[in-house]
């Protein structure tokens, strides 16, 4: 008797889903990621605006001859000096390829929690309203706003770049496609969550 094993290699189909699905993600990150830059900015501009505590950079400075020797570090030590002085100074305010670069980051962290919970929210209904700012309602949830804490970001700020990517995220005249086998639409001032057919 000949027997049929099933074979568990991808087939065609499957890779052209995986690459419609891997698109549609890509997309929706990289719309998050530009209605982020501009609250990034400013957050990481008000962070290198603010010095140093003297108590955090004197603690600091304190205890780097404690991690190397001046006597048996040899040139080492005279970084020490150098060291110091840079833990005093003032951050340098983020260019456009650092904001670039945390608005992807940020971006690659919020946006598959967000899928997530927009999927878990159609668990018992076919579709679902959402506020303007792409939520079930105007309040970030916690699973949600840790990746925004983790950028210096609040709540007040995470709600904006929600609000400024629904704008650029949903074409108001047809569906969105977004990953997970959902579908976004714009509904009156906010949008209509669906499961894509």
């Amino acid at each position: 008797m000949v027997r049929h094993e099933r074979s568990f290699a991808p087939t065609t189909h499957d890779l052209d889903l995986l690459d419609s699905e891997r698109r549609r993600f890509d997309v929706c990150c990289v719309r998050f990621g530009e209605a982020a830059r501009p609250e990034l900015r400013c957050s990481f501009e008000r962070i290198a605006a603010t010095p140093p505590p003297d108590d955090w950079a004197s603690i600091t400075a304190k205890g780097l001859p404690n991690l190397v020797d001046p006597a048996t570090a040899g040139p080492l030590a005279a970084a020490l000096p150098v060291m110091e002085r840079l833990l005093r100074a003032a951050i340098p305010p983020p260019d456009d390829r650092m904001v670039t670069l945390l608005a992807e980051n940020l971006s690659r962290c919020a946006v598959p929690i967000w899928i997530e919970l927009l999927r878990r929210g159609l668990k018992l209904a076919r579709s679902r309203r959402l506020t303007s700012g792409l939520l079930f309602d105007e309040t970030i949830p916690h699973p949600l706003a840790v990746p925004f804490e983790a950028f210096y970001l609040g709540d007040a700020q995470a709600r904006r770049i929600f609000a400024a990517f629904r704008r650029r995220l949903i074409d108001e005249g047809k569906p969105t496609e977004l990953p997970g086998g959902l579908q976004i639409r714009a509904d009156h001032d906010g949008a209509l969550l669906e499961r894509r057919s």
